[in-house]
């Protein structure tokens, strides 16, 4: 079964996994057998019908709220093939996978388990509230790094939040006694995490949680064509628009140049992208034939060598990310490109991807399918340093004419 939640690995300044879900052919034809997802929630110790749960497609703006009776009601899924999450303060999140083509029924009734919310993040005193802010501070640095839409981004509930940080191993690790909410004024989205946790040790982190997308009011115009404007931003360059690039075979008119790397981390395990800069590695430009359709709808493999180096030009350095701790040293504005072998002004951004498994289920949008545990891509680099503040629903497709 796909993972539940998007499940994000991040090393040095890294990036990384994307959302569970699948779609058809073409972004516009719709195929799926079935039309409507409904259902009644219940609990599962009385049986009887639980009010206000949240229901929604993972990763999408696509939701509803249980009635009275418990009753819930989806339009069609955005995709064949996509995560069902149900979340309600006091009962476990249930996520569910969900094949609209294979699926002979769209009625899904579901019954919640009672969860017990642990305290330890309300716990009030002078002490706990002087480091729980210096910890949130961390944990606000981790989630939403220093981009300019990253900056702009707040947490609505910072009081859920749980916070542990040891100052000798510098390990971080955060949780929320309810969803986290997340306000994103650039791109125009109130983002809920739910099922939400996250670690961290110095630069390198991960997070994992369920993604509720919802837009915020609009004025609907100088406002909202700066968001669109931003979500474009935000796309272009991304990991996500990288394996849609793939997959459209455009990989250079998208502006990516992909090389395979064959030895990487024999000098430097920790900060591979070093060798870049120091070394002329080992590689070979990649084929767009890496990626190849499975013969289910809008499903594709993706197969490449175990690390790629990525070169995006399309978009200038952003100069917010010269002022990262690891920035000057691992990105200066000089590089080796494997094309050429000397050295040169980096107009690029660059990432370096380190995949650890054999192969990956891609979506028609570019989204990443991910089975089991752990994290089978960590990216370094530009991607990287680009977090939640450049988070968009799995669904979302940049419109020229915006």
């Amino acid at each position: 079964m796909f993972m539940r939640a998007l499940r994000l690995s991040n090393c040095l300044l890294v990036l990384a996994v994307f959302y569970a879900g699948d779609s058809t052919a073409t972004a516009k034809s719709q195929d799926t057998s079935i039309q409507q997802l409904f259902g009644k929630v219940t609990d599962a110790e009385s049986g009887l019908p639980i009010t206000g749960v949240q229901v929604f497609y993972s990763g999408t703006t696509i939701g509803d709220v249980t009635d009275q009776g418990g009753i819930f009601e989806l339009p069609n899924p955005p995709v064949t093939q996509i995560i069902v999450v149900f979340s309600m303060l006091g009962y476990e999140v249930l996520s569910v996978a969900v094949n609209a083509r294979t699926r002979q029924s769209g009625e899904l009734n579901i019954a919640l388990k009672t969860s017990i919310i642990g305290l330890d993040g309300v716990i009030v005193s002078a002490d706990r509230d002087t480091i729980w802010e210096q910890n949130l501070k961390r944990f606000e640095d981790v989630l939403f790094s220093n981009t300019s839409f990253g900056k702009s981004c707040w947490i609505d509930n910072a009081f859920s939040v749980i916070l542990n940080y040891d100052t000798e191993t510098e390990i971080l690790s955060a949780t929320a006694s309810e969803p986290l909410i997340i306000i994103n004024p650039k791109l125009g989205y109130r983002v809920t995490l739910h099922d939400f946790s996250l670690g961290s040790r110095g630069a390198r982190y991960h997070w994992e949680g369920a993604p509720q997308f919802e837009e915020l009011d609009s004025d609907g115009g100088k406002k909202t064509k700066g968001w669109y404007k931003n979500r474009r931003k935000a796309y272009y360059g991304s990991a996500r628009h990288l394996l849609k690039s793939f997959i459209d075979a455009d990989l250079k008119k998208s502006g990516f140049y992909v090389y395979y790397v064959f030895d990487p981390g024999h000098m430097n395990k920790d900060f591979p992208v070093a060798e870049l800069i120091s070394t002329e590695l080992d590689t070979l430009e990649i084929s767009e034939r890496t990626i190849i359709p499975t013969g289910q709808d809008g499903l594709f493999l993706f197969q490449p060598h175990r690390t790629l180096y990525v070169q995006y030009g399309k978009e200038a350095v952003a100069r917010e990310f010269d002022s990262v701790r690891a920035a000057p040293r691992y990105y200066p504005r000089y590089y080796r490109t494997p094309r050429t072998r000397v050295q040169t002004v980096a107009p690029l951004q660059l990432s370096w991807i380190d995949i650890t498994v054999g192969s990956l289920f891609v979506d028609y949008h570019g989204n990443l399918l991910v089975e089991g545990a752990g994290f089978p891509i960590k990216t370094y680099g530009y991607m990287a340093w680009e977090r939640l503040g450049e988070l968009l629903p799995f669904d979302y497709n940049p419109d020229p004419d915006d």
